[in-house]
């Protein structure tokens, strides 16, 4: 599943010249799952969320991640008009 995700991200990514050349920092606080994905999430996010630093937001782990862009897709954060359109559970 996280390697159809990562294939998918990259695929959105590398279509947007723009998201193509975000590059986000290191998030080294934040604490590494053992069962998180063996690609970059936190740059991958970074960039498929067009500039938004989710890893920067504290709480927010990598699972957090995986299940935003799973439950919101590829228009990401852009078809809700604002946070009170976000599906229950992310409000």
């Amino acid at each position: 599943m996280t390697r159809q995700i990562d294939e998918f991200m990259k695929t959105e990514i590398n279509a947007d010249p723009v998201k193509k050349k975000l590059q986000t920092t290191d998030k080294k606080y934040k604490k590494v799952n053992k069962n998180a994905p063996a690609f970059d999430l936190n740059q991958l996010a970074f960039q498929y969320f067009g500039g938004i630093d989710l890893m920067a937001i504290e709480g927010v782990s990598h699972a957090t991640i995986l299940t935003l862009i799973s439950e919101v897709g590829p228009d990401g954060f852009n078809k809700f008009p604002t946070a009170k359109h976000l599906p229950h559970g992310f409000d």
